[in-house]
């Protein structure tokens, strides 16, 4: 008796932003931009290989002339790029400002259950082993990127303000178990 089962869960994600401010003057000008890209991906799967007897007032009898087999196995993956570039330009013969902000976000998950297991059965071979396995191989493989670029120019006065910032949060919480 053979009973298995297999999860193989995959997420490729993509999100990418870009953004161009441009502020020129003959007189006071103001100009600014932002952008932002975020990926959030979540994988909560339960992979389950179980002889289970739910009527729990008597035991169940499962034979075999055989070895029996229960093999649970968990491969998820995520993976994602997030990317973000601002430009920001200014130039002035009286008073330019210019601003520009680039955020980028890559927030991951994985949550799985794995389980092999033998519950309230009554179970036995005439010949060869009772096996069970459970085995996880989760990955996460994020990449969070975030460029901003200021320029400026003057002949009075010109301000060009730039600024970025990139965050990545993975979390693989799995249980993996091969119970009698």
């Amino acid at each position: 008796i053979t009973v298995s089962a297999t999860s193989t869960s995959n997420i490729d994600a993509l999100a990418f932003g870009i953004a161009l401010t441009v502020a020129t003057s003959s007189g006071t000008t103001v100009s600014a931009d932002a952008v932002a890209a975020v990926t959030n991906n979540n994988i909560d799967n339960t992979v389950e290989a179980i002889i289970s007897d739910s009527d729990v007032t008597d035991d169940e009898t499962v034979r075999a002339a055989g070895p029996i087999i229960l093999s649970a196995a968990d491969g998820s993956s995520i993976n994602a790029a997030s990317v973000a570039a601002s430009v920001s330009v200014s130039a002035s013969s009286n008073t330019a400002l210019s601003g520009s902000v680039a955020v980028t976000l890559a927030d991951n998950t994985i949550t799985n259950e794995t389980r092999a297991a033998i519950d309230h059965a009554d179970v036995a071979t005439t010949s060869g082993a009772v096996i069970l396995t459970a085995t996880s191989t989760s990955d996460i493989d994020a990449t969070a990127v975030a460029a901003s670029v200021g320029f400026s120019g003057s002949s009075s006065a010109a301000i060009s303000l730039s600024g970025a910032g990139a965050e990545s949060s993975n979390t693989v919480t799995n249980t993996v178990e091969a119970a009698i």
